[in-house]
């Protein structure tokens, strides 16, 4: 089966607001189903604790909950989702993060690679355990909020003590916080370096990249995403961009196999009828190919450690040395004019 094969997954970052959020999930969920597409949820602690099982509040609320959408007991399609981790600092209950409310206006502010690692591992364990007492699971992956994640293997070494298996990451984007992927790898999922995750090794943790197509100068690649955040991500909004990050990857399956695509989107855009119908959309075309199997990260770790064990692929696909050196030169210019643009709108 995984010969020539694309494994397809969604990846719903899943966060306040969580009355939107309540009334986002039921459609995302029944397009998704009527496609046989389970959804990954990879939710913050908040989000845990209102949506987590059927006793919860706003699960009562808004007739869904965690539990059972992982135990395939939702509705009628039996498909089974999965529950993964997001932390947000900014989101997190009973620690002093809890006052940045307006994340929004300093991001760079409450990403957790700028958190020492102790603290760090505080707030993954808190949120790990919140998940598994509220929805009943150990959750096994992990998106960093703002993909804020840390380039020295701060983080992936606390995933590793806490039992994660999957890491999902943006290659080629600058996170806000103290991390630079400029020169990531992308295309294939590997086994990173615990003291630098943009090279290979020897972690148990698989990173897989958020599928992307990589550009040749700029901030952002174009990403399979579906949101309606046009300022913080890439949106890719019509059809033909779509079809084009598609094919690409759909073609790398006659190069090297288990080849994997990731979309994500934030629940609460889930409450936008355009959002919805693109996703709609999207997974129509996928299911019209052959050879594509939807799933979530955890079976294509499965299915990639069948065919690789704990090794990391023979050919990863790196983004060119030159194109890396202009795309640091140009973010660096971006970064000073942006902090810059800053300290002039705050000195009137």
């Amino acid at each position: 089966m995984d010969n020539k094969m694309v494994y397809f997954m969604l990846v719903v970052h899943t966060e306040p607001p969580l009355a939107a959020t309540g009334k986002s999930l039921p459609g995302i969920i029944k397009i998704s189903h009527s496609h046989k597409m389970p959804v990954t949820w990879v939710v913050t602690q908040d989000v845990a604790l209102n949506f987590g099982n059927p006793n919860c509040e706003l699960s009562k609320a808004y007739g869904f909950s965690l539990k059972d959408l992982c135990a395939g007991a939702y509705d009628v399609s039996g498909i089974k989702d999965e529950v993964g981790a997001h932390l947000h600092p900014c989101t997190h209950l009973g620690t002093k993060y809890g006052e940045l409310k307006n994340c929004t206006s300093n991001i760079d502010n409450y990403a957790i690679n700028r958190l020492p690692e102790e603290e760090q591992y505080k707030l993954m364990e808190e949120l790990t355990n919140t998940i598994q007492e509220y929805v009943d699971i150990r959750p096994k992956t992990f998106v960093a909020g703002r993909w804020a994640e840390s380039a020295d293997g701060t983080t992936l070494r606390i995933l590793e003590k806490l039992g994660y298996t999957v890491d999902i990451n943006l290659p080629f984007f600058k996170p806000v916080g103290k991390s630079d992927w400029t020169g990531a790898r992308y295309y294939q999922p590997y086994h990173p370096n615990r003291q630098n995750v943009l090279r290979l090794g020897d972690s148990p943790v698989l990173l897989i990249p958020q599928t992307v197509l990589p550009p040749k100068i700029s901030m952002s690649p174009k990403s399979l995403i579906l949101t309606d955040d046009k300022v913080l991500w890439p949106s890719v909004q019509n059809k033909d961009q779509m079809q084009t990050v598609f094919e690409r990857y759909y073609k790398l399956k006659e190069m090297w196999s288990p080849v994997t695509m990731v979309i994500y989107m934030h629940s609460p855009d889930g409450v936008r009828k355009d959002i919805l119908q693109r996703l709609d959309w999207l997974l129509s075309y996928v299911s019209s190919k052959e050879n594509v199997v939807f799933v979530t990260p955890q079976e294509y770790a499965q299915i990639f450690n069948r065919k690789h064990g704990d090794k990391n692929p023979e050919k990863v696909y790196l983004i060119p040395a030159y194109t890396a050196f202009l795309a640091k030169i140009f973010r660096s210019f971006w970064i000073r004019a942006s902090n810059i643009y800053h300290i002039l709108k705050g000195s009137k």
